[in-house]
């Protein structure tokens, strides 16, 4: 189990603008719990991150640092959205890749990893397991909506001495949350990876 909580303070925040004195306070935790039974795992991944009441979503937004960044032109005097390091790795597409980092959500990926002895030097594990996240505060979302959707996944590894292939595969189906202006669903995304490794 792991927490952050940080307080600050800029004096000014906006190149462009003359902005107020803006206060940074904001935290996050993540936690993990995991049962090894015999060549079995099994895995529980949870965690969440504060966000803004309303814009800044996801890493690339950068509305929470403007004046008149508001829905209503307001000056944004508060900056409560914390952000894990992008290291963290919990999935391979909401996070990492959509959002950018867990960021504004509550999230839970329970998970099942199993691994074979195949004889000689090699090996076999795989994993299958499924996030579900939805936003802390849904007004910063793209859909004005929490749910952010749900992620079940799949990996595959083989190793042999210093030498590893992995697959591993994504399947996004989004929530309400990233939902356009006029109300339509956006279109489910998936991920396919295949990596090799060699260790020396």
């Amino acid at each position: 189990l792991e927490g952050a909580f940080v307080y600050g303070n800029l004096a000014r925040a906006d190149i462009t603008t003359a902005a107020d004195a803006k206060t940074i306070a904001s935290g996050g935790v993540a936690g993990r719990l995991s049962w090894l039974r015999g060549r079995q795992t099994w895995r529980v991944d949870a965690g969440l991150a504060s966000g803004e009441t309303e814009g800044g979503f996801g890493v690339r937004d950068q509305t929470n640092f403007k004046a008149g960044g508001l829905a209503d032109g307001a000056q944004r005097s508060l900056l409560t959205g914390f952000r894990f390091h992008k290291s963290f790795r919990l999935d391979s597409l909401l996070f990492l890749e959509i959002i950018g980092a867990v960021s504004n959500a509550y999230y839970a990926r329970p998970a099942l990893r199993h691994s074979w002895d195949l004889g000689g030097s090699y090996a076999l594990a795989g994993e299958v397991g499924v996030l579900g996240a939805m936003a802390m505060f849904g007004g910063a979302t793209p859909g004005k909506q929490p749910w952010l959707g749900v992620q079940p996944d799949a990996a595959l590894a083989l190793s042999s001495g210093p030498s590893q292939l992995q697959l591993r595969g994504s399947w996004l189906v989004p929530g309400p949350a990233f939902a356009n202006a006029a109300g339509l669903a956006a279109d489910s995304a998936w991920r396919f990876d295949a990596i090799w490794q060699l260790k020396f």
